[in-house]
């Protein structure tokens, strides 16, 4: 906006000195408050404290008079934070901490305070000591609103224990659903999913309603049946006690553990959502900006195992889970939990498939899994699978998935594996999932730019050209060409002349800046008039609505490009260095006995001509190069 208002007016910021906003706002007889301008004397706190409360209703899904009782809350609690005894030491301190306690006591309000909280990232060591005051309220018969409140910051700083005797004392004669709700968890924690049940029936949670407990619900659900006895109840009990099994185990049985394991992945996950929810929605964001996501599918992906195990594994929490829950799981649990810690995200070779297993090699240590609870789906041999497969007595699960990892890819997923750094794991998950992308001789993604100019002589702007390296192609065509990354003697722009307009077309947005500024440099008198540009199958068209043709997969001419670039790459990769075969090239393979078998393997890996890639490497054309 404002280049084009210099070039429609250059005398108007350049002929006098432009007054200061403030000053012409107070000339008008306004004021300003950041953004936004009013009439002198407006009241902007009434203002804020409005919009507060309609953001706040809006968000949370309340009322106006709920929502003013959250903002109350909210504001009393975080003055307690700061200043304990910001309150006066009267009769008047009692009633203001009731008032508080009273807007608490609402389940939404309590719910809302904590989501607030959250999403801001307070921290809730500062809040506890404030929470358990107001949650202590003297002649209040409830404030469990409060205390739902303390327990979560309790829990958030690692006082877990302390928490859920809170609570258990709180929920004695009470229906508070947010108390029920934090409590189940810690039933569920414990392996007592007939409990964790018992305490959301009272909440009466819908389980036709989507949220934090109905997750929680699903999750025990299935663990509420006990399993059959083990043993009679007047014999002796198989755990060694030398009591009998109606004393010692009878009603306490047990899931096999290998059976429990999934359990204890979701209590991880559940963890996650409480104590790693900000990380969880970087590494989405950054898998959803990295493979080209749309921004409303962040919390789809978030809602996805393979988000929460970054946040578990490369991430530390799982090392958190294990140090906070560790004396509330059952002991076979928090020893698998913390063997389960010890294990890093890995790059497998699929080497054999079978309906309900996958037998797969590390390609980082060698060493050869069976993984059990897979779907064959797309998964054949010689695909690369970016994963965490877990340890089960003696089998291996895949609670989070795998990611299918592109041959091109795999030096950099290994680089960001040895790096350790959630952030680099994720940008590399999210080039994994990104559709197929067709790149330049510059290695550039294609990305196409028509840019014109009004020049004031095409003769001598030609004359400059061909005297820096433009070669005449005759009919008012020029081309530059040069050594790019991948090919000797590319052409890296190509521009023509109709009169006094000189069109250029590149085919990526570094070569667009690159011949910008050579034509600034070589004819600056020349006058940029436009840069179209468009990827593959769209054109952005004029303002009256010109598709302008654009570029499309069908069109014989782009196919042809494509293909021509592709046999390029092909023979480019039969002497690169690959990692999957050891670090030798298709060309040495070829030729060992050992690597051989690997060459096979990676090449029935290769995926064919597709719908959203209609060129790709050709297995039986490197075959054919490499006399196989």
């Amino acid at each position: 906006v404002l280049w084009q208002a210099l070039r429609i007016n250059r005398a108007a910021f350049a002929s006098d000195r432009v007054p200061r906003i403030d000053d012409v706002i107070a000339a008008a007889g306004l004021e300003r408050d950041f953004d936004m301008v009013a009439e002198a004397g407006f009241d902007w706190v009434q203002l804020q404290k409005v919009e507060r409360i309609k953001s706040l209703a809006q968000r949370f899904d309340l009322d106006e008079i709920r929502a003013e009782m959250l903002a109350v809350a909210l504001k009393g609690v975080a003055i307690l934070s700061i200043d304990a005894d910001a309150l006066p030491a009267t009769a008047d301190r009692s009633e203001i901490l009731a008032e508080l306690a009273i807007c608490l006591d609402d389940p939404d309000i309590s719910r809302a305070f904590v989501g607030e909280h959250t999403v801001a990232g307070t921290d809730p060591a500062a809040l506890v000591d404030a929470a358990l005051l107001v949650a202590g309220v003297p002649n209040r018969t409830s404030s469990t609103g409060a205390t739902a409140i303390a327990a979560w910051c309790l829990d958030m700083v690692g006082r877990a224990a302390e928490a859920e005797a809170l609570l258990i004392d709180s929920a004695r004669g009470s229906e508070f659903g947010p108390v029920l709700e934090m409590l189940a968890g810690y039933r569920a924690d414990r392996g007592d999913a007939v409990g964790a049940v018992a305490l959301l029936r009272r909440a009466e949670v819908d389980p036709d309603v989507d949220g934090p407990a109905v997750t929680l619900l699903r999750e025990v659900i299935g663990y509420a049946v006990r399993p059959t006895a083990i043993a009679g109840r007047n014999d002796r009990c198989p755990c060694g006690s030398g009591r009998k099994y109606k004393v010692c185990h009878a009603g306490k049985e047990r899931h096999a553990l290998i059976d429990r394991a999934p359990w204890l992945y979701q209590k991880a996950r559940r963890f996650v959502e409480r104590h790693g929810v900000r990380a969880a929605a970087e590494a989405a964001a950054l898998i959803a900006a990295v493979g080209g996501w749309r921004a409303s599918d962040i919390e789809q992906l978030i809602d996805i195992g393979l988000v929460a195990d970054i946040v578990l594994c490369e991430g530390g929490l799982l090392d958190d889970f294990c140090a906070q829950r560790d004396g509330f799981l059952p002991d076979d649990e928090a020893m698998l939990a913390a063997r389960w810690a010890l294990v890093e995200r890995s790059l497998f070779e699929v080497e054999n498939v079978q309906p309900d297993r996958i037998k797969l090699r590390d390609v980082r240590s060698g060493e050869r899994i069976e993984v059990t609870n897979v779907h064959q789906g797309a998964t054949q041999p010689g695909i690369m699978l970016l994963g965490r497969p877990l340890p089960v007595d003696d089998t291996w699960r895949a609670y989070s998935g795998f990611t299918m990892v592109p041959l091109p890819l795999m030096q950099h997923v290994l680089d960001a594996l040895d790096s350790g750094d959630p952030h680099r794991v994720a940008e590399v998950i999210g080039r994994s999932l990104a559709p197929p992308t067709i790149l330049n001789t510059d290695g550039e993604a294609l990305h196409f730019h028509t840019i014109t100019w009004d020049v004031d002589d095409e003769q001598a702007a030609a004359a400059v050209l061909v005297g820096h390296g433009f070669s005449d192609e005759g009919d008012g065509l020029y081309m530059l060409s040069r050594q790019t990354q991948n090919q000797p003697d590319a052409i890296v722009a190509s521009l023509r002349f109709d009169g006094t307009t000189m069109t250029a077309d590149v085919n990526s947005d570094e070569r667009a800046d690159e011949i910008i500024l050579l034509v600034a440099r070589l004819l600056p008198t020349a006058s940029m008039a436009g840069d179209d540009s468009w990827g593959l199958g769209e054109r952005d068209g004029d303002d009256e609505g010109d598709s302008g043709g654009g570029l499309s997969m069908d069109d014989p001419a782009v196919l042809s490009v494509m293909t021509e670039v592709m046999l390029k790459y092909e023979q480019r990769w039969l002497d690169d260095s690959i990692p999957a075969l050891g670090g030798a090239t298709p060309r040495q393979a070829a030729v060992d006995p050992v690597l051989r078998v690997d060459l096979e393997r990676l090449l029935a890996s290769f995926p064919g001509p597709g719908p959203g890639l209609p060129v790709a490497m050709s297995a039986d054309r490197l075959r054919a190069e490499l006399g196989m």
